[in-house]
């Protein structure tokens, strides 16, 4: 948990730190991370260690998160101690202890100095503990101290036990960063110097509680991805209730103080300050802080329309009509209207409401839908400083873990706020604590329904279940309500398929695609979900472990992002940023040792199917929407012209424009006669449920009415989109060619004109069967018409009549679209 936090960085920079090692090495190992080639010198690692600890500490940006600089072995004396008694001589406070500059960061990684002659790193622990004593004082900091060092020069020891005992009394902790120290220190034979120095640095260490690392080891573990901490702060202190033993709202049978954290929330980046140049060259240096600060002020003036005689009505602004901030109020949209809503008005319209957590109930935990699980959950623990509390929300959690429940909780952060519903999960482990998970109202959940391809992928259409009305051109549209209708000719597996059995073996061909039997196919699949399974990645060290977990993924984004800020901050002429890091994308992308155990897996499913690419047509949705529409337009004026020019006459009256506002704002779900195009296409562009075959069923017994070419092209169209040719196909040559040219035809009004089935049968013909004949295996693959069968279904020929359809109750226009209004 992150807290306020103070640390002093020595660095070692004598003769010793910056010469080249013998044999390159640079003291073993390169350290890893990318932190150069391994030919490094120890102060040029140190200096790259550094500069990631102040990286980090400018990332989290926290002002309780300060640090501070020394350099031991410096060529000038700069610090309190020397100015008050004397000694501590060649140790230089580079940086008091505060945040992290900019300047700091760029001398570090630049500029830092190499001393000429060595100074005593204990001198310089005793300078950093009177530097955290001065800022601290006896206020309650994390305190720590950071050695660079490679203990190669003397050290005085006379007065490290009164140096341990003061720092140990006062919480500061000792971590030393060791180039060239060994990894359990020195054996006891080796009386050299440096591994004198390195066992009694070690000791030091430990007594105050800190770490030993070698320079290599710190040095990958400071160049390794890490993540921001943040210091824990309570988004509410109150008590959980539960129940009341009297009835009364002061007497709760249940009642225990809990504090709550947030326990999971998305880090993003800061959000872009302004900034001038301008402004940043007449910067005082005196305030650093506001170097490149822009001050914005903001204006409201009233916007009139023009008044003046002769006006059009532009809007125009009224330069010399100002207001000020309290002549404003918000204004919310009812409509197409703003409502202005008072101050007044918006503290009336809060919801009475009382801080904190009130359970409403229990539940088991598997029935709440995890997709139920809204953002930011928070963790829930009893009052630290109560025992009482702790106890009784111990037994609390229990409880629900032991009867696998959750409880349905009120939550309410602050008096008289919106309420908010969630469930608390217990979490029984090497810590009791709960997690409050908030869930959705009504209003929140997204209700949608996709018809099932049960009955597309089955054997045989006999083992699916349907419940369909045999015969839907039977009944007018508009006889029954649209519920009554829907319930009628809706399926229990995926409509009406079942109704025409080719049409759906034709579908079944155009989604099975197997090579191989149905038992042999899943196991192939069932075999590469297996080989991906992540519980049994390989870590380093060959153990197996879970791969991509939470705690172990990085933010790309979020990486790349301060990756880029600190380069541009540091190289500000560059005209290039960084590449982007490997490691940033690493747990994003599937790793390579996946992919190669399951390439076998992939390819034997590639072996079982039959795989095409589909190629899509590359149009915006603008431009789709715009064909669409002049697609409508033509159909309305091909059809006018084609109705006078066959002699069926169209009433104006009778002719109405699809609106496209009224197949959206409407849910149709039949085929009327005042609008029949804009009913079917309504019905069949809904996504909440699939009425594509009622619709089809509904169409096909409205065709004969006064709008029959319109609703015949528009039917045609729907059938080659969606797959339906087969039906479309049968019913043509079973009803409307038949009809059309039996001994009766002539005579049979259909559609109000002159003509009757043997004048629409003209008009058919005219149009030509691309619009109005049958759907060919050019159109659609699953037809089995071809172009020559498509040509040869005009020509004329007598045949017998069908039996006399039921007839079909002519329902007044103007009564219909009363019907539509209610």
């Amino acid at each position: 948990m992150a807290q306020k936090e103070a640390a002093v960085v020595i660095v070692d920079v004598g003769p010793t730190m910056w010469r080249k090692p013998r044999g390159g090495g640079g003291g073993g190992g390169g350290g890893g991370g990318g932190n150069g080639s391994g030919n490094e010198t120890h102060l040029e690692k140190a200096q790259l260690a550094v500069n990631q600890i102040l990286h980090s500490k400018i990332v989290g940006g926290r002002k309780t998160d300060l640090i501070g600089v020394l350099l031991v072995g410096s060529d000038m004396t700069d610090n309190p101690l020397a100015l008050q008694s004397g000694g501590y001589e060649r140790i230089k406070v580079q940086a008091k202890i505060g945040m992290v500059s900019l300047e700091l960061l760029k001398y570090i990684s630049e500029e830092c100095e190499k001393g000429t002659s060595h100074g005593d790193v204990i001198d310089g622990v005793v300078v950093a503990i009177d530097m955290l004593e001065t800022h601290c004082k006896k206020l309650k900091w994390a305190k720590q101290i950071f050695l660079f060092t490679d203990a190669a020069a003397t050290i005085d020891f006379d007065q490290i036990d009164a140096i341990e005992q003061k720092a140990t009394d006062y919480g500061v902790k000792l971590s030393i960063i060791g180039f060239g120290f060994t990894e359990e220190g020195p054996p006891e034979t080796d009386q050299s110097l440096r591994s004198n120095n390195e066992r009694r640095l070690r000791e030091f260490a430990n007594a105050t509680g800190g770490d030993v690392f070698q320079g290599d080891e710190a040095l990958a573990l400071l160049l390794s991805l890490r993540s921001r901490s943040v210091r824990p702060t309570t988004l509410i202190r109150h008590d959980l209730v539960l129940g009341s033993s009297e009835g009364g709202a002061d007497s709760p049978a249940f009642r225990v103080r809990v504090f709550a954290y947030a326990k999971v929330k998305e880090a993003k980046v800061p959000s872009a300050k302004k900034f001038s140049r301008v402004a940043a060259d007449a910067a005082d240096v005196d305030e650093p802080e506001k170097v490149g600060e822009v001050a914005m002020s903001r204006g409201y003036k009233v916007v009139q329309q023009a008044i003046e005689e002769g006006g059009d009505g532009e809007t125009k602004l009224a330069d010399d009509v100002e207001l000020a901030q309290d002549d404003l109020v918000k204004a919310y949209k009812y409509g197409k209207d703003l409502v202005p809503f008072s101050e007044e008005d918006k503290e009336a319209m809060r919801l009475p409401s009382e801080k904190g957590f009130y359970i409403l109930g229990f539940i088991k935990k598997h029935e709440v839908p995890r997709e139920y699980y809204l953002n930011d959950p928070m963790q829930i623990i009893a009052d630290p400083d109560s025992p009482h509390a702790k106890l009784r929300f111990e037994v609390f959690t229990l409880a629900l873990h032991t009867k696998n429940m959750a409880a349905l909780v009120r939550y309410v952060r602050i008096d008289n706020a919106s309420p908010k519903l969630g469930i608390i999960l217990p979490h029984v482990g090497r810590k009791i604590w709960c997690a409050w998970i908030h869930i959705p109202f009504k209003e929140d959940i997204r209700d949608f329904s996709f018809p099932a391809l049960t009955p597309l992928l089955a054997d045989g259409t006999d083992s699916v279940s349907f419940a369909f009305t045999p015969s839907i051109a039977s009944q007018t549209a508009s006889a029954a309500p649209s519920s009554q209708i829907a319930s009628t000719i809706m399926s229990t597996a995926g409509k009406a398929l079942a109704k025409n059995p080719p049409m759906a073996a034709a579908k079944r061909r155009k989604l099975d695609v197997r090579k191989v039997a149905s038992e042999e196919a899943d196991r192939r699949i069932d075999a590469f979900i297996e080989s991906m399974d992540l519980m049994t990645a390989i870590d380093d060290d060959g153990e197996k472990k879970e791969a991509y977990k939470p705690t172990d993924v990085f933010n790309p984004g979020y990486q790349r992002f301060y990756q880029c800020i600190a380069h541009r901050a540091m190289n500000p002429d560059d005209k290039e940023l960084p590449p982007i890091d490997p490691r940033f994308m690493a747990g994003v992308l599937p790793m390579p040792e996946l992919e190669e155990r399951t390439r076998p897996k992939l390819d034997l499913i590639r072996e079982a199917f039959t795989i095409t690419k589909v190629e899509r047509d590359k149009i915006s949705n603008k431009e789709r929407f715009k064909r669409n529409l002049n697609a409508a337009a033509k159909i309305e004026q091909d059809l006018e012209e084609a109705a006078v020019a066959a002699g069926m006459g169209v009433d104006n009256n009778d002719v109405e424009l699809t609106s496209i506002s009224g197949m959206t704002d409407r849910l149709i779900s039949s085929v009327g006669t005042a609008d029949p195009v804009g009913d079917f296409k309504a019905m069949v562009g809904r996504r909440d449920t699939d009425l594509v075959p009622t619709a089809i069923d509904q169409m096909t017994a409205i065709i004969f009415f006064r709008k029959a070419m319109q609703c015949l092209q528009a039917l045609r169209e729907a059938c080659v989109v969606h797959s339906e040719s087969a039906k479309f196909n049968a019913w043509l040559r079973d009803v409307v060619r038949a009809k059309a040219l039996s001994a009766d035809g002539a005579g049979a009004g259909g559609g109000g004109g002159g003509g009757g089935f043997r004048g629409f049968w003209g008009l058919m013909k005219e149009e030509g069967p691309a619009t109005t004949g049958l759907i060919t295996t050019d159109e659609a693959g699953e037809s089995s018409v071809s172009a020559d069968d498509a040509a040869k279904f005009f020509e004329e020929e007598e045949v017998a009549a069908p039996p006399a359809p039921v007839a079909v109750e002519e329902v007044d226009d103007d009564q219909d679209m009363l019907e539509m209004l209610d």
